[in-house]
């Protein structure tokens, strides 16, 4: 199979489009958030997982991380906050200022330099700022701790089906993931599996809440 990551990106890219059709009251928040990840994706994979994870001379890479970055962010926010019978509505009682805002994200970025500085794989490094950041708005925000809970299962599950999807292709998937990843040459399937699937839990946990609680919304009865 020529360029994967490309193939994964765009089966991302089809979930995303599905999931935009079924969730109308989502969407907003979905297209919001898909733009900082078509952001972010290329950001992390080459100026963080480039180092120790991906191998950054694949030609595919900066085109699956775009489609990647910009449709996984938009589902799992979306399927997260989107529930039957409720809406968004301002939140009065729990509102976090700015500031406090501004710390936590500063606080997450650090967390995931000091895990880089001291030797910690970036990719671990990034889902343990992650799970710093989920665990700081369930403090700030308590009543957006179910969604912290539901965004890691729903990024699990979004993570593991575009995956197996994808690998599901590949006639050789183990060759085609060395070719990928220099951490997977290092160590092997299984601690790859438990790593991506962790960072994925961790991702979930944090962007899941992130929109309501950087909008000072909350879900509500319709």
């Amino acid at each position: 199979m020529d360029y994967p990551y490309v193939w994964f990106g765009l089966a991302t890219l089809v979930f995303w489009a599905a999931v935009f059709a079924a969730c109308r009251e989502t969407r907003r928040a979905q297209l919001w958030m898909s733009s900082l990840g078509l952001i972010g994706g290329p950001m992390l994979d080459f100026w963080v997982y480039a180092y120790d994870f991906w191998r950054p001379s694949q030609p595919s890479i900066p085109w699956g991380s775009m489609f990647f970055g910009f449709g996984f962010l938009g589902i799992v926010v979306a399927l997260t906050i989107s529930a039957r019978g409720h809406v968004l509505r301002p939140e009065r009682e729990q509102t976090v200022p700015r500031h406090v805002k501004v710390g936590i994200l500063a606080g997450l970025a650090a967390t995931i330099l000091i895990a880089g500085l001291i030797g910690v794989n970036s990719v671990l490094a990034t889902a343990l700022g992650l799970i710093v950041g989920a665990v700081a708005i369930s403090y700030t925000r308590n009543d957006l701790i179910h969604l912290v809970w539901r965004g890691m299962w729903v990024s699990l599950v979004a993570y593991v089906l575009l995956m197996a999807g994808t690998l599901g292709l590949a006639s050789d998937p183990a060759t085609l993931a060395k070719s990928y990843s220099s951490f997977y040459v290092r160590n092997g399937p299984f601690i790859t599996g438990a790593l991506v699937l962790f960072w994925s839990a961790a991702f979930g946990a944090f962007v899941g809440p992130l929109y309501p609680w950087g909008k000072n919304l909350r879900l509500a009865s319709a």
